[in-house]
């Protein structure tokens, strides 16, 4: 678990129970590495088929865990590669439903940090190895926006509007600089709405509205949880799009009049249940030395072919929760198969 657990920017957790242990500062910097790399290898050395799975670990120090101790064991990041996995896969269902070309879409993101950048990294890598795409041609289909405003060039120059962290610099192109997301949706015209930012209510009715007009069926993702800080709600979507838009989320809705689901379905939501365990025990029962990103990759393809083509135009952009243990008995298996062809070179 994380640096978070009990303890908030060095203070205590204000639910934190009276006789809590964590009554030192948390540590940061060198101090916090070598801690981290002594648990890494300690594990290692202890139980060499261990599996590492990083959770809730923030921007500043969750992508550098990842790089650190990617070659030292089998290890990844829920936060940045299971999301990542789960979103690219409603993507893929919903390239089915709507008979689109994923090399064609544009991602607007709302949100920057460590989920929104691994799905868009997942994605770039999609377009590249699936769909032939340049890196550069692959980066520039997604598009960020912070609570500065808009990730671009612009504020690599002028850091008035904003500095950025290291992990947003790919996806700083050379795009008019805007500050709010009705802007950014009106200036990009995405397909695909990604919500990471935790905001209620950032996908307002002119925001849907917006997007709507510029796309015929475009998904809408407010991946931000728990449901009180979601983007925005499933009938909220469907109402401000003219039912028109695909859905998924990462908090739990309940059934809308207006899904073409039928008023008695919930509508998909983005779990990373669906690929974190498939992803670990693949890792496990193979003997992985590491697991990459294209497990991750093979994971997300896995999950979106186990949708019908009809469930996909429906809306139905994952199996039903009640299917989810066989899914992930198929997601498993096709990271298995990915691990052995890694491991054969």
């Amino acid at each position: 678990r994380s640096d978070s657990c009990r303890v908030a920017d060095g203070k205590p957790a204000p639910d934190a129970p009276p006789l809590h242990i964590y009554t030192q500062r948390r540590l940061r910097g060198a101090a916090f590495d070598s801690l981290l790399d002594e648990v890494v290898h300690a594990l290692r050395a202890v139980a060499p088929r261990a599996v590492l799975q990083f959770e809730d670990f923030g921007s500043a120090t969750a992508f550098d865990l990842l790089r650190r101790h990617r070659a030292t064991l089998p290890c990844f990041n829920d936060d940045i590669e299971g999301t990542a996995a789960v979103a690219v896969a409603a993507v893929l269902a919903a390239m089915r439903a709507t008979d689109g070309q994923l090399a064609a879409q544009r991602f607007l993101f709302l949100g920057a940090g460590e989920a929104g950048t691994g799905i868009a990294d997942l994605l770039v890598s999609a377009m590249i190895s699936r769909c032939g795409l340049p890196a550069a041609q692959a980066r520039a289909r997604c598009v960020f926006l912070d609570s500065k405003g808009l990730v671009c060039a612009e504020r690599l120059r002028d850091t008035a509007k904003g500095r950025l962290a290291a992990h947003k610099v790919p996806y700083a192109h050379e795009l008019p600089f805007v500050r709010t997301l009705l802007e950014a949706v009106e200036a990009f015209k995405p397909t695909v709405l990604v919500g990471v930012s935790t905001q209620r209510g950032a996908f307002s009715a002119g925001v849907l509205q917006a997007l709507a007009a510029c796309c015929a069926r475009p998904l809408v993702m407010p991946l931000s949880n728990p449901t009180a800080l979601s983007e925005c709600t499933y009938d909220e979507a469907l109402t401000h799009t003219a039912g028109r838009c695909l859905f998924a989320s990462g908090s739990p809705f309940p059934p809308s009049a207006r899904s073409p689901l039928g008023a008695a379905r919930a509508p998909p939501q983005a779990n990373n249940a669906y690929i974190f365990p498939a992803v670990g025990r693949a890792a496990y029962e193979t003997g992985a030395a590491g697991i990459d990103e294209g497990m991750f990759l093979v994971a997300a393809e896995a999950l979106a072919a186990l949708v019908t083509d009809a469930e996909a135009r429906d809306g139905l952009l994952f199996p039903p929760v009640g299917r989810m243990a066989e899914a992930g008995l198929s997601v498993c298996a096709a990271c298995c198969e990915h691990a052995a062809e890694a491991a054969d070179g």
